[in-house]
């Protein structure tokens, strides 16, 4: 499905104004920001799911990580078979579970690995492999463009979203359709990423340009967990300013193909900059980020 612009921008509203996301603010900001906050805090142990509300519960609690199980992650990259090729299918059926591949840190260790899987209505968790998802339904297996589910004995597939073909975020000169469907899953979109935005605490910095988001919840991941403070704008992503759809698409891009993210962080007249490369899992500037001003500083 596409959407000429002006149709687009009616629709989406303040969203528009919003994962990550690859053109959608959501994800980006889930993913990348939410990605740096896991390097330094660890992952969290996720509560199984009722089956019939699939509701996502947020732990208390982080595991500690050592700096070996760090360095073993492959952030954003590929899982490789051992023959070294990348196995990117599954003749697993895919399931009919109400659920969304939202993202997957590979790890050659599959026990390592992670997985970032919304349900239907509810908020978006982390899970390992072994992981249950829903009662009698496990995480069994990472892949490129997949996982692998096991319920009932068997295998079922769950693809990874397909954010670039998401409405809206193709462009194109042909007219959108006037369809009760399309408005459907558009509305959908919309949804998800006002929720992932109001999970995170950010907003845009301005409606249609890109000068980045600005953290504006105290209550919101991004100061609770992770260090940042409200008034904080996450301003680019290797060197691609964030705030629109497109420019958030090629910073999505970069980070996903070159392995190496570099994100600009602004307070007031100060800047910070955070960066992680995947070959050897180190991050640089969180300590800066996260330690506190001291008064009259």
């Amino acid at each position: 499905m596409t959407m000429n612009r002006p149709t687009l921008t009616a629709v989406l509203g303040r969203a528009a104004r919003y994962l990550v996301s690859l053109a959608l603010l959501g994800v980006l900001v889930y993913l990348v920001v939410w990605t740096a906050g896991l390097l330094i805090r660890g992952p969290k142990p996720p509560e199984r799911m009722s089956a019939d509300s699939l509701s996502v519960t947020v732990p208390s609690q982080n595991p500690a990580l050592t700096k070996a199980e760090i360095a073993g992650w492959n952030l954003f990259g590929e899982y490789l078979s051992e023959n070294g090729t990348a196995e990117a299918h599954s003749d697993a059926p895919e399931t009919r579970m109400k659920l969304t591949l939202l993202g997957v840190f590979h790890n050659r260790v599959d026990e390592h690995g992670w997985a970032i899987i919304q349900p239907e209505g509810g908020e978006a968790g982390l899970y390992h492999v072994g992981d249950e998802l829903v009662r009698g339904a496990t995480l069994n297996a990472l892949r490129v463009d997949h996982v692998l589910l096991k319920r009932g004995g068997r295998l079922e597939k769950l693809p990874l979203l397909d954010w670039e073909a998401m409405p809206g975020i193709v462009a194109s000169a042909q007219p959108a359709r006037d369809d009760k469907k399309d408005d459907s899953e558009v509305e959908k979109l919309l949804s998800d990423r006002e929720k992932a935005m109001k999970t995170m605490g950010v907003e845009p910095v301005s409606p249609e340009t890109a000068n980045g988001y600005r953290v504006i919840d105290e209550e919101g991941d991004l100061v609770k967990k992770f260090g940042f403070q409200k008034g904080d704008i996450i301003f680019s992503a290797n060197g691609y300013p964030l705030g629109t759809k497109e420019d958030d698409l090629l910073a999505r891009r970069s980070v996903v193909d070159s392995g190496i993210g570099e994100i600009i962080v602004r307070r007031g007249s100060k800047e910070f900059l955070i960066e992680y490369r995947t070959g050897n899992g180190n991050i640089r500037g969180m300590a800066a980020l996260t330690a506190k001003t001291p008064e009259g500083g």
